[in-house]
């Protein structure tokens, strides 16, 4: 798993600390992959009539926090941002995403996706400012927390800073615990724990990366294997 994320990372965007990703109008209707492998804040300016989705995975093993901030600084922005991550063994995940909206007729949706295992640790921030003069504004948060044993820990703080009337604005979270009875009704229609657990994991997974690129297909079932080792 470690290497071949990290091959991935190297081929697909070498973050240094601070350093800015700028989102151009070449890039429409792009889709971004980021893999966190060590902790420093990362900056992200998105330009006006973009469409893209930005897919972010971490891992405790790799990194034990990660900061954010996205501005979105010019008219009609359609983002996608998803996170995904896996805690485990008392490995702490401590993400802040700061997102900035600073002009009219832009749709943010942030999904945010966690797999926690025995000791699994996972605080999440979440920030929103949407600035005075902007009109026709949508926004979405979602969190899912998966768990996949008994001792875990979550924390969520999301934050809200609206200052315009026209904005339609929604946040949810859900909780939802793999355990064994739910197996055990699956291995009653003849699947195995193994093939149980898998189909599963791709029902929550097949979520996000529907909407990436389908050269990332292999980095899902990678993330995958890796859910399934633990």
């Amino acid at each position: 798993m470690g290497n071949y994320l990290r091959e991935k990372n190297m081929a697909l965007f070498s973050w240094k600390q601070n350093e800015l990703l700028h989102i151009t109008q070449q890039e429409y209707w792009s889709h971004h992959v980021f893999l966190f492998f060590d902790t420093f804040p990362k900056v992200i300016r998105v330009e006006e009539w973009i469409s893209a989705c930005l897919l972010f995975i971490g891992l405790p093993k790799y990194f034990s926090s990660a900061s954010v901030d996205i501005f979105c600084e010019w008219k009609d922005i359609q983002l996608s941002i998803y996170w995904i991550f896996a805690s485990k063994e008392s490995e702490k995940l401590t993400v802040s995403v700061n997102t900035y909206i600073k002009d009219s007729a832009c749709k943010v949706d942030k999904h945010f996706m966690s797999f926690l295992w025995e000791g699994g640790d996972v605080a999440i921030d979440a920030d929103i400012y949407i600035a005075p003069w902007t009109k026709k504004v949508v926004w979405s948060l979602l969190e899912e927390n998966i768990i996949l044993w008994k001792h875990t820990r979550i924390k969520a703080l999301p934050m809200l800073d609206i200052h315009s009337a026209d904005v339609q604005a929604s946040h949810g979270v859900k909780i939802e615990k793999i355990d064994k009875e739910k197996l055990f009704y699956m291995q009653t229609k003849g699947l195995t724990i193994s093939q149980a657990q898998e189909m599963i994991l791709d029902s929550y997974l097949n979520v996000v990366f529907a909407e990436v690129d389908t050269s990332e297909q292999a980095l899902q079932e990678t993330f995958k294997q890796y859910l399934l080792s633990s």
